[in-house]
């Protein structure tokens, strides 16, 4: 940017350290570190990183879907998923969204404007869930997934639009970085952590994680675990007829294709990611995962 940085501030989210960086030139920016506890830090950002930019460039005209206000994203400018470089620690620098968050005014405004922000959050929450993908899994771009899963298609048909066909091959689906599937020894465990084909596959494959959790002798005594390992034989069990009904666990019939599809859903729809107005009524104008 050929300025310097003459302040920082920073915040705390769930399972990120945000700090705003401001420049001697005017410029804002926003430098995103994961915390440990954030599950596989290389592939969650790596990911995280993906999934922003795939959301902005598809929105990026305000009218995908007929939304002719959809929330700013903010455009990664820089990133990086590993240890070895410079920061030592993988971070997502983006742009910094004018505004304040929607919880520092959530007690000051109105029904009407409540109303009107969870409309806001519905339309948002709505319009991502209308694209369906390939397999289960998350968004990864095209160049940091392995070659056999560049192969796969990153939608579940062909695109005939400009935009999505550019994106299709920009992006792909990966391995999970849902932190169940990575916290604390879980990270440790070899499994098949996707991309799924589909739903019963899923929820199988999770069941086999459990069970190759158990195998390897996770410590059951933990104060946030309510399962001793007295317990143990009958998870098994449990964990067995899940995989055995899996397939029968998922609806069928075409009027139930949309509750099998894979979708690109939001994972924390906390009122701290969503940027609204300093001053004036609170509608959301831009979205920022802590």
């Amino acid at each position: 940017m050929g300025a310097s940085v003459m302040n920082a501030g920073t915040s705390a989210g769930s399972f990120n350290r945000v700090f705003m960086l401001q420049f001697d030139n005017g410029k804002e920016l926003l430098a995103r570190i994961p915390c440990p506890v954030a599950g596989n830090l290389s592939l969650s950002t790596a990911s995280e990183a993906a999934t922003m930019e795939y959301v902005r460039l598809l929105y990026l005209s305000g009218s995908d879907h007929n939304l002719s206000t959809f929330p700013k994203i903010p455009k990664v400018l820089a990133w990086d998923s590993s240890f070895g470089k410079p920061a030592a620690w993988p971070y997502i620098i983006c742009e910094h969204l004018p505004g304040v968050t929607l919880d520092t005014k959530w007690f000051s405004i109105g029904q009407n404007a409540i109303k009107e922000v969870i409309r806001d959050i519905v339309s948002f929450e709505t319009a991502i869930l209308q694209e369906s993908f390939s397999q289960h899994g998350s968004i990864f771009f095209a160049d940091n997934v392995s070659e056999e899963l560049r192969k796969r298609p990153l939608y579940a048909e062909p695109p005939t639009d400009p935009l999505r066909i550019d994106l299709a091959g920009r992006f792909r689906i990966g391995p999970t970085i849902n932190r169940e599937w990575w916290r604390g020894p879980y990270g440790e465990i070899t499994a098949d952590r996707g991309p799924l084909p589909d739903l019963p596959t899923m929820l199988a494959s999770a069941a086999k994680f459990q069970l190759r959790c158990l195998d390897s002798g996770i410590d059951h005594t933990s104060p946030f675990s309510a399962s001793t390992a007295t317990d143990i034989p009958l998870l098994r069990r449990m964990l067995n007829i899940c995989i055995d009904i899996a397939p029968l666990m998922v609806p069928g019939g075409e009027s139930m294709s949309s509750v099998r599809r894979p979708v690109l859903n939001h994972p924390d729809l906390s009122m701290c990611i969503f940027i609204v107005p300093s001053e004036g009524e609170p509608k959301v104008q831009g979205i920022m995962h802590h």
